[in-house]
């Protein structure tokens, strides 16, 4: 998983004059965020040269996150409480899944797969935009995948965990 270098924007009217300027070589996901507060960019290269994502952020959670799957073909990108899906080589957002909560990170399986840990569950997602699981809990406080590929949930104000295997996605208490 190739880690990537965001640059937030000061203002949004700066953001999108870059964007307005830079329309050949870029695109926009996040357009329909309420609020939005933040402003997010970073250059991917791929096969076709750089493309430049910009994300607008209503502010929920992390900031955003990007994964390279389909031998770098597709660019998911994780925000607010959104994955958006994004074809590097068209330079188009394909599909866009709201998640059951605020958006937190990716955890790698493949060159195709990963799983998405947010706010109120995990899922495992492919360059497609498919899914293979998905596991729903209450609100997630931390994680860990332990020495078994286990994917272990700690699950806030209790002592409860949830334990996930990456593979299948059964969940066990």
């Amino acid at each position: 998983m190739t880690s990537l270098r965001w640059k937030e924007w000061e203002t949004g009217s700066a953001f999108r004059a870059h964007f307005e300027a830079s329309q050949e070589r870029a695109l926009v996901v996040g357009e329909a965020a309420e609020s939005p507060r933040r402003f997010y960019s970073c250059v991917v290269e791929s096969g076709r040269g750089s493309t430049e994502v910009g994300v607008i952020s209503s502010d929920l959670g992390a900031a955003p996150a990007a994964v390279a799957l389909d031998q770098g073909r597709v660019l998911v990108v994780g925000h607010d409480t959104w994955l958006t899906w994004v074809n590097l080589d068209r330079r188009a957002c394909e599909r866009a899944r709201r998640l059951g909560g605020v958006f937190f990170e990716f955890i790698p399986v493949s060159d195709d797969e990963v799983v998405v840990l947010h706010e109120l569950g995990v899922i495992r997602i492919d360059s497609k935009g498919g899914s293979a699981w998905n596991v729903d809990t209450d609100v997630i406080e931390d994680y860990r995948v332990d020495a078994f590929g286990d994917l272990i949930l700690s699950i806030m104000d209790t002592d409860s965990r949830v334990v996930v295997g990456i593979e299948s996605g059964k969940a066990r208490r």
